[in-house]
């Protein structure tokens, strides 16, 4: 099976999150990294927004990183009591939105201890999106091919 790709460069993901500050008019105070994915872009966001409140939010779906993964349920790993940000505004970063089952779970645990949340990812892939849930607040772009990121590529390293 020949799967398309879309390769993305690191300029590419840091024009992303550059954009996503000039359009974003919200202070935050937390950012919540969606692990593995969104850690690198929460970084580079905390240091554009000047927040150095920056924590991990453990979930799994894909089984393994090969282009076009078995999907599974998302299945919560070991995290915090998120009880610090309670009333907190915060933002939920991840680097890819594909059926949306990821950030509606994270969503869920969130929003048990605050409702001040707006969601970031820095790419949607439309063609996994079957409107099953609540699109993110922020989309940096939209793509309809396999995504590789440059901290998943050997190439760009």
């Amino acid at each position: 099976m020949n799967i398309e790709v879309e390769k993305f460069s690191w300029s590419d993901i840091e024009k992303i999150c550059i954009d996503f500050k000039k359009r974003c008019d919200f202070n935050f105070e937390y950012i919540i990294a969606i692990t593995r994915g969104g850690w690198i872009p929460s970084v580079i966001l905390s240091h554009y927004f000047g927040i150095r409140k920056v924590i991990p939010f453990q979930i799994y779906e894909t089984e393994d990183d090969a282009i076009n993964s078995k999907k599974n349920k998302p299945l919560i790993g070991n995290n915090l009591n998120f009880k610090f940000i309670k009333n907190k505004t915060c933002l939920i970063v991840d680097d890819i939105f594909g059926t949306g089952a990821t950030l509606h779970e994270v969503g869920k645990i969130i929003k048990k201890y605050t409702t001040k949340t707006k969601s970031f990812v820095c790419v949607m892939n439309d063609s996994n999106y079957k409107n099953e849930y609540n699109l993110p607040d922020f989309i940096g772009k939209h793509v309809s091919k396999w995504v590789i990121f440059p901290w998943e590529d050997s190439n760009e390293r």
